[in-house]
């Protein structure tokens, strides 16, 4: 099963979350402002975040109170925001973006290496399963130094497969997911494996819940 074909399969188990629009069609969007972004680029408007947003959690785990956080960002500070991001990500300062980019409401790691893919294919997506994919047996955080973790050995492993850090996230992603998708009981192995990615998606989402609490406090005080 390649991307395509799952992401087909997830969009039919997320139909009616998040709007009206599946998973397949989010994602086309997303490919098509990627292409435009990289070719010209800009930044990125409020109107996006909130769709990319969508897409993540259409393709992750769907929590309305994130979709609201990010909507809460006003238009100006989404536009500034990710323009001094793209300029950090132009000149090959990825983990600087990505904190820039989570200054933003509702916007953590993940989130902001979403944003940041969307720039550069240099930037991968922060995904729960290509992480645990290839940096097996580490308990994923939320955090600037996991992402920075991630993206040193995504990019490390798309280079063995003539990847790029996007492309390798989107293949790491699908391996990541296989198991999921497996039938139960197949095998003592897969069905491990399944249980474990379970639990650690349950404690991915609880701290990054947490940090989305801790990020909105500081952006309020700044606006005051």
């Amino acid at each position: 099963m390649d991307y395509h074909e799952l992401l087909q399969l997830k969009a039919s188990k997320s139909a009616k979350k998040g709007g009206k629009e599946t998973l397949a069609e989010l994602d086309e969007w997303r490919k098509q402002l990627s292409d435009d972004v990289r070719e010209n680029p800009r930044a990125l408007t409020h109107g996006e975040l909130a769709k990319l947003m969508t897409w993540k959690l259409k393709r992750g785990t769907f929590r309305p109170k994130l979709q609201q956080l990010a909507e809460s960002n006003r238009a100006e500070e989404v536009e500034q925001v990710t323009q001094k991001a793209a300029h950090l990500i132009a000149g090959d300062e990825i983990i600087e973006a990505i904190k820039v980019l989570s200054e933003l409401k509702g916007v953590g790691p993940a989130t902001a290496s979403l944003l940041g893919s969307v720039m550069s294919v240099n930037v991968p997506f922060f995904s729960d399963e290509a992480f645990a994919h290839v940096c097996p047996g580490v308990k994923i955080t939320y955090t600037l130094k996991a992402y920075e973790k991630f993206l040193n050995a995504i990019v490390a492993w798309g280079h063995q497969r003539d990847l790029n850090a996007v492309e390798a996230e989107q293949e790491a992603w699908v391996l990541g997911m296989r198991d999921k998708y497996a039938d139960k009981g197949t095998n003592k192995t897969g069905k491990k494996e399944q249980e474990d990615v379970k639990i650690v998606k349950t404690n991915e989402e609880e701290k990054e819940e947490k940090e989305e609490k801790e990020e909105e406090r500081p952006a309020k005080r700044r606006r005051r």
